[in-house]
């Protein structure tokens, strides 16, 4: 048996609906200017675009770093392709080659260090330090180029002679082994040349 509902209790249940559908466009509202807001700090945020091989390079104002993706995979680099393509390298290795597997560093933890690990390690199973030999004087695991992926990082320190041509800076692929040959304040830059040669971004 159906209920009878008064006037009076109408009016309220339509008084009631009317309110939580007007509180509903309210937040909705909200919701779509903050989310606008949002989505425009982001582009308020690039500063530069660029385009190579195919690749969309966004400049992000607050951090400097060059954003772009590869396969889904967000990379940030401190050099754009543009900005290195004077670095010549011997390289046959792709990013599939290090795709979960170890990576091993040998030489100085610095920023070139920091650049590939940050862009490496979504791809590698782990990364750490390594022994070419005996004599390296750290407590790392001997590794060698024909099993193993190892990046060997050598600083090259200019003398007294400043005659740039006595400097051979060099990325050089051996085996498994790379060979990132460079000035301390050109490493990001090296690393940067290889990382796009990994991906293929010419």
């Amino acid at each position: 048996m159906k209920r009878i509902i008064s006037n009076e209790d109408r009016e309220k249940v339509s008084k009631r609906n009317q309110l939580l559908v007007g509180l509903i466009l309210i937040l909705l509202m909200l919701f779509s200017t903050v989310g606008f807001a949002f989505s425009s700090g982001i582009s308020e945020n690039t500063i530069e675009e660029e385009e190579y091989g195919g690749v969309k390079f966004l400049r992000d104002a607050s951090t400097g770093y060059w954003v772009f993706e590869v396969n889904g995979q967000e990379f940030y680099t401190v050099y754009n392709p543009e900005e290195v393509k004077d670095i010549e390298l011997i390289n046959y290795k792709t990013i599939q080659n290090y795709a979960n597997k170890p990576l091993y560093f040998v030489g100085g933890a610095g920023d070139g260090f920091a650049e590939l690990y940050r862009a490496l390690s979504g791809y590698v199973l782990r990364v750490g330090g390594a022994c070419l030999d005996e004599e390296c004087g750290e407590d790392y695991p001997i590794k060698n180029c024909e099993a193993d992926n190892v990046i060997i990082v050598e600083d090259i320190i200019q003398g007294n002679n400043t005659n740039s041509e006595d400097i051979n800076e060099e990325i050089v692929t051996e085996v498994n082994c790379v060979y990132i040959r460079a000035r301390p304040e050109n490493q990001v830059k090296y690393f940067d040349a290889y990382l796009f040669d990994l991906l293929g971004i010419k």
